[in-house]
């Protein structure tokens, strides 16, 4: 098997590593290191280094996915919002209220009773009916629309916030690995159990 001339990054001790090892333990200073085989060069890497930039890549990843989502969301409702939105005679953008019904039923009800007042009986009626009809109309309008504005703080509640407590995988895996020794001891029990069947 061939091994590979290293040396800890910790203590620097040399180490003969076996070219599968991934994670060692070095004889001298027993440091945790892990094996980085890059195209020009193999060294080690203390696992606690490692693990650290890996906690903080995997927080601000979760911060990005977190905000991404929320973003998301905001623009659905954006969208989602432009469906109930009117537009008053100057092209103000208006959402519905509870409140614009009763001031439009209250509108037409007195244009109603200015012309049964003024013997306009047929034109009176009709505005009494339109007013009604389109309070009745704005009102649902105003219920959907809160109900669509209750569904998307709804939405944005089951966000869950990153927790900022990283897996820590990866140094579960890398905390239990062997010396280089160890390791040759290892693979050569695993050839002479291969050798003997």
């Amino acid at each position: 098997m061939r091994l590979e001339n290293l040396n800890c990054c910790q203590c620097g001790a040399p180490l003969q590593v076996p070219e599968s090892a991934q994670f060692v333990t070095c004889n001298h200073c027993r440091a945790s290191l892990v094996v980085r085989r890059m195209e020009s060069v193999t060294l080690t890497e203390s696992v606690a280094n490692l693990d650290a930039r890996l906690q903080k890549t995997e927080a601000e990843l979760a911060q990005l996915v977190y905000q991404n989502r929320i973003a998301e969301e905001y623009r659905r409702w954006h969208r989602e919002r432009k469906q109930f939105m009117t537009r008053d005679k100057n092209g103000n953008v208006l959402e519905p209220t509870p409140g614009a019904s009763l001031v439009m039923m209250l509108l037409f009800g007195a244009i109603a009773l200015g012309a049964l007042a003024n013997g306009m009986v047929g034109g009176g009626i009709i505005m009494l009916v339109v007013g009604t009809v389109m309070a009745v109309v704005n009102r649902h309008q105003a219920d959907e629309y809160q109900r669509a504005y209750r569904r998307h703080l709804q939405r944005l509640g089951a966000i869950a916030p990153p927790s900022g407590t990283p897996s820590g995988e990866f140094l579960a895996q890398s905390g239990s690995a062997p010396t280089p020794e160890e390791y040759l001891e290892h693979l050569e029990s695993l050839e002479d159990s291969t050798a003997s069947t």
